[in-house]
């Protein structure tokens, strides 16, 4: 299925605590903060973010530790 305008995140970036799924973003204070989503769908390990998060917010793609809320960091681009 399609959805034009979808904003889509890579589906590891999606964390969850019980019901609650979140991204980790860049912000502009060099800082990552947690922001709650609602996902859609997923399919071919893509994620649709239905709200919650904005076009163009850079999202945090954890590494094999998860980045903590409020932890300094760099964006590369």
């Amino acid at each position: 299925e399609e959805r034009a305008g979808a904003i889509v995140v890579p589906a590891a970036s999606v964390m969850r605590e019980g019901l609650q799924a979140f991204v980790m973003v860049a912000g502009a204070d060099g800082k990552a903060h947690k922001k709650a989503v609602m996902v859609g769908l997923i399919a071919r390990e893509r994620a649709q973010i239905v709200s919650g998060l904005a076009a163009g917010e850079y999202v945090i793609v954890a590494g094999a530790e998860p980045v903590p809320d409020g932890a300094t960091i760099t964006v590369q681009k």
